[in-house]
């Protein structure tokens, strides 16, 4: 017979070692010693630099060998942790979070035990200056919205490549008044994909590279008539843009690289919604 896990984390590590050593040491008091964990190594290193966490944690690794982006990454981690140890609920963890609740996967598995229609949990996800950056508010999600947001990146996009500043957080800013359940989508940094997003999906939406994954994810719950939930009695930090900040350098390739990816990303969602596939 075969043993069903109620959980398993995907670690999805790209160039900071550092960052993702410090989320495994504070995953050892999360109270997740039997949870099988996938650290997706999505970038040529060697496995044994994770060995001082090994007789904490159960660890799982599988290496890409290059950069193959988030869903892809997250989705290898996913297969894994499904086929091997057929895991029912599934952490997706960006390697620049950590963990402060050790109680925050129970708490958790109390919500998703009593609801049947919750197809991705979350935490609040504080930033480095305490900011909650969880949930995501949305105001009237359809295609206009997702069009508008196209355009504005590419604006910003243009502008940079014709070395005109920009304002970041203006670009980004997002109205954070939520009027009702159904208008918030989770951040993208840590979120749970439960038994029921399971029923209808057997990974995420690989054909993304990098950001705006939230948006897809949001899109792809709500048609099903599932939805997300924001747990706000449990908290992580989130050490945002860490890997690809010391990978890209400066703040405006930074910004080139997430309009690019976004952008696409966005593209993607609206053919998405057009045709209405999944």
């Amino acid at each position: 017979m075969k043993t069903r896990n109620d959980f398993g984390l995907v670690i999805l590590h790209y160039g900071n070692i550092h960052v993702t050593k410090e989320c495994l040491k504070s995953l050892i008091n999360c109270n997740i010693s039997d949870y099988p964990i996938c650290i997706v190594l999505n970038s040529n290193i060697e496995n044994n630099n994770f060995n001082e966490f090994k007789e904490h944690l159960q660890l799982e690794f599988h290496n890409t060998y290059r950069n193959i982006g988030f869903a892809k990454g997250m989705n290898t981690g996913i297969k894994i942790l499904i086929d091997k140890y057929h895991c029912q609920n599934i952490a997706c963890v960006n390697n620049d979070i950590r963990f402060i609740d050790g109680q925050m996967f129970l708490k958790m598995k109390k919500i998703i035990l009593n609801n049947d229609t919750i197809a991705i949990i979350g935490p609040n996800i504080l930033n480095l200056d305490g900011i909650n950056q969880n949930p995501i508010p949305l105001a009237n999600f359809n295609l206009l919205y997702i069009v508008k947001r196209l355009v504005k990146n590419l604006i910003g996009l243009l502008l940079l490549y014709l070395n005109i500043n920009i304002n970041q957080k203006k670009l980004f800013k997002t109205k954070r008044k939520i009027k009702s359940f159904d208008e918030y989508m989770l951040h993208g940094a840590c979120f749970i994909l439960t038994k029921n997003y399971f029923y209808q999906f057997k990974g995420l939406y690989n054909k993304t590279f990098l950001y705006a994954e939230e948006y897809i994810l949001y899109y792809l719950v709500r048609k099903h008539g599932m939805v997300p939930y924001c747990l706000n009695s449990t908290s992580v930090i989130h050490n945002e843009h860490s890997s690809t900040r010391e990978k890209h350098g400066s703040q405006r390739k930074l910004m080139i690289f997430r309009l690019k990816n976004e952008s696409f990303s966005l593209m993607m969602l609206i053919r998405l919604m057009i045709k209405g596939e999944d």
